[in-house]
């Protein structure tokens, strides 16, 4: 008798281990969720071609979402090599129904250009939101990212700050 009870708790056990085990593992997120909306981002008005030392200028983009689900928690990150600093970024919308579109403004700052730098920069927008309700990326690869070149043109300069 006793041989029975060791060996049903010892199978209770291995039984409530796994069970605890597997409900705490869960598939990601982006597994419970396709793709069913169609939100990207398009080159309002681009940045000037060319940038001297210590210039602002801005960007703009508009984000559309394409999709029949609304977008929430929207977010446009903007991403700048070392000479370039963002200042802000302004009308990035919390949601984004479906149909319906957003013009998104960066604005940043060349605030050094060093000696021996790459004269090339960049500036890269990418556009994302919740993947709980299916409108997250858009589908095609690419709609969601652009990315821009800029060339600085001034004399190198090791800081923007007034000495």
């Amino acid at each position: 008798m006793r041989f029975r009870i060791r060996r049903f708790a010892r199978t209770m056990g291995v039984i409530l281990t796994l069970v605890v085990l597997l409900g705490m593992t869960s598939l990601p997120a982006a597994a419970h969720w396709g793709f069913s909306s169609g939100l990207k981002i398009l080159l309002g008005s681009p940045p000037p071609r060319q940038v001297m030392a210590c210039e602002t200028f801005k960007v703009t983009y508009d984000i559309y979402n394409s999709g029949r689900l609304n977008a929430s928690n929207v977010n446009v990150l903007i991403n700048v090599p070392d000479p370039f600093e963002v200042m802000y970024v302004k009308g990035v919308p919390v949601n984004l129904g479906p149909g319906k579109y957003a013009m998104v403004t960066a604005v940043i700052k060349v605030v050094a250009f060093v000696p021996g730098e790459s004269r090339q920069a960049w500036v890269r927008a990418v556009v994302t939101s919740d993947l709980h309700n299916g409108a997250n990326l858009h589908p095609i690869q690419g709609k969601n990212e652009i990315i821009t070149t800029v060339w600085l043109k001034s004399k190198p300069v090791e800081s923007c700050q007034k000495q």
